[in-house]
């Protein structure tokens, strides 16, 4: 209820008070849980996203949805969807019990090298793969595209960096990065989620954008904010 009160908020606010552009920021929890790969913008709505996301997955696809309407209606671009895959960096929310999995991973696997733990025990099987691009990749990106002469570009836009990982390459890089030393356990009574979401990000890519931030260097500035920010009473987060 909340997510989609706050896209038809944003959407109806852009439209009533005239906005120029609006660049609405979608998900790849959009996409059907199974679908090809690299998942390419027309493949959606094709068959249901992932069910453990399908309530937030309906209220994205209700503003991306809007946006192309409006647009359609007006004989304009001024409402510009765009999915980003998984997005990090830092300011994102560490809370092991709510945050996304690579800023969960992040808190986990530092709470356990500081506690001295032997071992971290993550859901799932961690074969499932899934592609991270950084904050300050899409902030670029969205840029890229208000300056830019959209001319034939078609909405709506992946974001996204062009090659993904599985969970399990991800749990052994952050366990790398923040010094945990433990052996990592799978439970795979849990759910893995979809099984793969990699984007087709050719679209963007052929107006003349590319991601510039590799990605250990993003997940090592990510670590950073959180040893400096995150973990310090001032930043209100009580992990």
């Amino acid at each position: 209820c909340d997510n989609l009160t706050i896209t038809l908020d944003e959407v109806c606010a852009a439209m009533i008070g005239e906005a120029e552009k609006l660049v609405f920021i979608g998900s790849s929890c959009m996409y059907p849980r199974e679908c090809p790969q690299p998942m390419a913008e027309d493949v959606l709505l094709t068959a249901r996203p992932e069910p453990t996301s399908l309530p937030y997955a309906i209220s994205k696809l209700a503003g991306t949805y809007m946006c192309l309407a409006y647009c359609k209606q007006y004989g304009n671009k001024r409402f510009l969807p765009v999915i980003p895959n998984s997005i990090y960096g830092p300011h994102d929310n560490f809370d092991p019990e709510s945050a996304h999995v690579l800023s969960a991973l992040i808190a986990r696997f530092h709470d356990a090298k500081q506690r001295r733990l032997e071992s971290v025990t993550l859901w799932g099987s961690g074969t499932a793969r899934r592609e991270f691009i950084h904050a300050d990749d899409i902030a670029d990106a969205c840029l890229h595209l208000l300056k830019s002469d959209l001319g034939d570009i078609e909405f709506p836009l992946n974001i996204g960096v062009g090659h993904d990982m599985s969970i399990k390459e991800l749990a052994e890089t952050i366990a790398q990065i923040t010094g945990f030393e433990g052996h990592i356990n799978w439970d795979k009574t849990k759910p893995d989620g979809a099984p793969r979401k990699l984007l087709d990000s050719s679209r963007i890519r052929a107006s003349g954008w590319r991601p510039k931030l590799e990605f250990r260097e993003g997940l090592l500035n990510t670590y950073k904010w959180y040893l400096e920010f995150a973990s310090s009473p001032a930043a209100g987060n009580t992990q």
